[in-house]
Protein backbone atom coordinates (compact mmCIF):
# COMPACT_ATOMS: atom_id res chain seq x y z
CA UNK A 1 0.00 0.00 0.00
CA UNK A 2 1.52 3.52 -1.35
CA UNK A 3 0.68 6.61 0.52
CA UNK A 4 0.10 9.40 -1.90
CA UNK A 5 -0.51 13.39 -0.71
CA UNK A 6 -3.27 15.19 -2.02
CA UNK A 7 -3.13 16.80 -5.28
CA UNK A 8 -4.56 20.29 -4.14
CA UNK A 9 -2.31 22.77 -6.20
CA UNK A 10 -1.01 26.08 -5.00
CA UNK A 11 -3.51 25.54 -1.84
CA UNK A 12 -2.55 22.19 -0.52
CA UNK A 13 1.06 23.08 -0.87
CA UNK A 14 0.34 26.30 1.12
CA UNK A 15 -1.51 24.88 3.51
CA UNK A 16 1.49 22.02 3.73
CA UNK A 17 4.03 24.87 4.33
CA UNK A 18 1.50 26.43 6.78
CA UNK A 19 1.20 23.28 8.83
CA UNK A 20 5.24 22.72 9.02
CA UNK A 21 5.63 26.25 9.96
CA UNK A 22 3.15 26.58 12.88
CA UNK A 23 4.18 23.15 14.15
CA UNK A 24 7.99 24.13 14.00
CA UNK A 25 6.87 27.21 15.95
CA UNK A 26 4.54 25.64 18.19
CA UNK A 27 7.60 23.14 19.34
CA UNK A 28 10.15 25.86 19.71
CA UNK A 29 7.98 27.34 22.49
CA UNK A 30 7.38 23.89 23.52
CA UNK A 31 10.71 23.92 24.17
CA UNK A 32 11.65 27.32 25.42
CA UNK A 33 8.82 26.87 28.15
CA UNK A 34 10.23 23.68 29.07
CA UNK A 35 14.09 25.27 29.79
CA UNK A 36 11.87 28.14 31.85
CA UNK A 37 10.03 25.48 33.40
CA UNK A 38 13.33 23.78 34.36
CA UNK A 39 15.23 26.23 34.99
CA UNK A 40 12.82 27.51 38.12
CA UNK A 41 12.29 23.89 39.33
CA UNK A 42 16.19 23.52 39.55
CA UNK A 43 16.29 26.56 42.05
CA UNK A 44 13.98 25.11 43.58
CA UNK A 45 11.37 28.35 43.01
CA UNK A 46 7.64 27.90 42.45
CA UNK A 47 6.97 27.96 38.06
CA UNK A 48 4.65 31.27 37.54
CA UNK A 49 1.37 29.92 36.38
CA UNK A 50 1.58 31.59 32.99
CA UNK A 51 4.22 29.35 31.82
CA UNK A 52 2.45 26.50 32.78
CA UNK A 53 -0.66 27.94 31.08
CA UNK A 54 1.62 28.74 28.09
CA UNK A 55 2.81 24.89 27.67
CA UNK A 56 -0.57 23.48 28.29
CA UNK A 57 -1.58 25.76 25.41
CA UNK A 58 0.90 25.15 23.10
CA UNK A 59 0.91 21.38 23.68
CA UNK A 60 -2.85 21.28 22.68
CA UNK A 61 -2.25 23.46 19.47
CA UNK A 62 0.50 21.45 18.20
CA UNK A 63 -1.68 18.25 18.55
CA UNK A 64 -4.81 20.11 16.84
CA UNK A 65 -2.27 21.03 13.76
CA UNK A 66 -0.65 17.10 13.91
CA UNK A 67 -4.09 15.90 13.51
CA UNK A 68 -5.74 18.26 11.51
CA UNK A 69 -3.02 17.85 9.21
CA UNK A 70 -3.44 13.52 9.07
CA UNK A 71 -7.08 14.11 8.64
CA UNK A 72 -6.29 16.78 5.63
CA UNK A 73 -3.59 13.94 4.22
CA UNK A 74 -6.03 11.82 4.79
CA UNK A 75 -8.82 13.30 2.02
CA UNK A 76 -11.40 13.78 5.06
CA UNK A 77 -10.67 17.22 5.83
CA UNK A 78 -11.80 19.93 3.12
CA UNK A 79 -9.73 23.43 2.90
CA UNK A 80 -12.60 25.60 3.35
CA UNK A 81 -13.66 23.87 6.49
CA UNK A 82 -10.53 24.24 7.63
CA UNK A 83 -9.73 27.93 7.18
CA UNK A 84 -12.88 28.70 8.57
CA UNK A 85 -11.74 26.90 11.96
CA UNK A 86 -8.68 28.98 11.34
CA UNK A 87 -11.01 32.74 11.27
CA UNK A 88 -11.33 33.02 15.05
CA UNK A 89 -7.82 31.61 16.15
Amino acid sequence: MRFQSPQLGALGVTFTAFRALQLLSLVTVVGLTANFINEFASSQREVPDVLVGTITVTSISALYVAISYILYYDGMLPLLVAAALHAPV
